[in-house]
């Protein structure tokens, strides 16, 4: 990708932009009646160029500052709202660049091993990767570069959904049970250091999914309450311990809870749909309602705490649907299974092929948010994709091959143009 814009005094001073992306040009400039809105946005091949007016339209709103400062050079001054203009009232969206999986490494043995790992989920600091087994048995903890596995819990149901401290110190799961035909679920936590395991409920006949918050609180819904207990220092025996359970708002009625990290929020998937509200269960928004044929699980914030994506059946077809919070839009990201955001805002997901009973073929995608910009990033018809999950940095991706029963670790790199 090649950026310039025309010389400095005549890009400065009338606003006039122009981006190069292989052979297309966009060009931008104030019309001649200069009615140029205030903000106005193109796009173009993926490019966004984003325009708030000229640095003389700007300049007009400052002049009656700009003129009660004689005593600094105004040369200076110019200089000064220039350097402001650029870094301020011009962005580009680089998702233009497209990714390709370079590198593929078998981590697991996989079924000629007889071990038939999956739902594999890099912790926050992207140094260790959690697995687990079949049926969401236990949950593992591998290390990326020896490839070492080591048990943490074999609890059943642990795998399904667990979530990491921001730390990457700990894992917060929901066990299952059965006593007499009825389950029981008890919410826990496990060091992952030493293996170390604390109850944090009592065993209960159901309670939800629960996540670990930014600030270190372990945030779960019961009994029509959201609950939360915080990780704190015990000074008598040198451990961190949680508090007391603390209910911080009524009326949830929660399967799962998941955090959005850059906003004092939360998104709950109850049996009625999905929801977005205050960490307080105020200013509740309901952004996916269940109907008939339609079931939404599995919602995704965004790196930017911006949008929410969540996966939908459309009859026998699965799809990825993108909710905006601030303009209540949903975009349709067509069919696609396992999605995950890149630290970018873009997404990577994967189209499978099924014959009703098992998955028969899988290629892993790229997406831009708004549904533009998609492309296929691997070509595997010896794999099957499935159960995603994406390093930190955006550099790596893990996977499970549902026809091996491997699981991979994959490199992402930028296609060399």
């Amino acid at each position: 990708m090649v950026v310039s814009k025309a010389p400095a005094a005549y890009g400065c001073l009338t606003g006039r932009w122009i981006w190069e992306f292989s052979d297309n040009k966009c060009l931008a400039e104030k019309s001649k009646e200069g009615k140029m809105s205030k903000k106005t946005t193109i796009y173009r091949n993926n490019i966004t160029l984003t325009y708030y007016g000229s640095f003389l339209e700007i300049l007009k709103k400052q002049k009656r500052s700009f003129n009660n400062i004689p005593n600094r050079p105004r040369l200076a001054v110019l200089l000064f709202f220039t350097i402001l203009i650029l870094c301020m009232n011009v962005t580009t969206n680089l998702n233009a660049q497209q990714l390709q999986v370079s590198k593929l490494i078998s981590l697991t043995q996989g079924q000629s091993a007889h071990e038939y790992f999956s739902s594999p989920q890099w912790s926050p600091d992207g140094k260790k990767i959690a697995l687990t087994k079949m049926y969401y048995k236990g949950i593992y903890i591998m290390d990326p570069d020896s490839s070492v596995i080591r048990t943490i819990t074999d609890d059943e149901g642990a795998g399904f959904r667990f979530s990491w401290s921001p730390d990457s110190a700990e894992i917060v799961y929901r066990a299952k049970k059965f006593e007499k035909d009825k389950p029981i679920h008890i919410l826990r936590s496990a060091e992952v250091a030493t293996g170390e395991i604390t109850d944090l409920t009592a065993e209960l006949g159901w309670v939800s999914l629960p996540c670990y918050s930014r600030d270190n609180r372990v945030i779960y819904a019961h009994t029509g309450k959201l609950k939360q207990r915080r990780k704190i220092s015990d000074k008598r025996t040198v451990r961190r311990t949680f508090n007391m359970a603390a209910d911080v708002a009524d009326n949830v009625f929660a399967n799962a809870i998941l955090e959005i990290p850059a906003q004092d929020k939360v998104i709950v998937e109850d049996d009625e749909g999905i929801k977005v509200m205050d960490r307080t269960g105020q200013n509740r928004k309901t952004i996916f309602k269940h109907g008939p044929n339609d079931f939404a699980v599995d919602a995704k914030p965004s790196p930017d705490g911006q949008k929410v994506m969540y996966f939908n059946n459309v009859g026998p077809i699965g799809h990825l649907y993108i909710y905006d919070l601030d303009t209540e839009k949903i975009t349709d990201l067509g069919q696609g299974y396992f999605g995950q955001w890149l630290p970018d805002g873009r997404i990577i997901y994967c189209i499978t092929t099924n014959d009703e009973y098992v998955y028969t073929g899988s290629e892993i995608y790229l997406i831009n948010a708004d549904g533009t910009g998609k492309m296929k990033i691997t070509e595997t018809p010896d794999q099957i994709e499935i159960h995603l999950s994406v390093s930190p940095d955006g550099k790596s991706i893990v996977y499970r091959d549902d026809k091996s029963g491997k699981i991979y670790l994959g490199i992402l790199d930028e296609i060399k143009k």
